[in-house]
């Protein structure tokens, strides 16, 4: 029951943002470019874990991603890198 409570209150702080926030089997890649629904995606893919916690976000721009993308281990520490139009630009960096 706890399991699920935490998965529908992330559910809802995810849905209730700005941005259009969408999961990460949702997308669908033709090429290099990611589409939502049959449009180019904007906004920010994610995935939980089973236990309720983040475990993975990241921007898209105009199908492809472009900005930092995070994820988290199962015990919640993260690590992230940045994107830049599709391409990855610098390190990746673990905290």
């Amino acid at each position: 029951m706890k399991k699920i409570l935490s998965i529908l209150l992330v559910s809802v702080l995810l849905i209730g943002c700005s941005e259009n926030r969408v999961f990460l089997e949702d997308l669908v890649k033709k090429g290099n470019n990611y589409y939502f629904e049959g449009k180019l995606f904007n906004g920010i893919e994610f995935d939980i874990w089973d236990n309720g916690n983040l475990r993975y976000e990241m921007n898209f721009k105009n199908g492809k991603r472009d900005g930092l993308e995070k994820w988290w281990g199962y015990n919640g520490k993260m690590s992230s890198q940045n994107w830049i139009n599709g391409k990855i630009d610098g390190k990746v960096v673990y905290y």
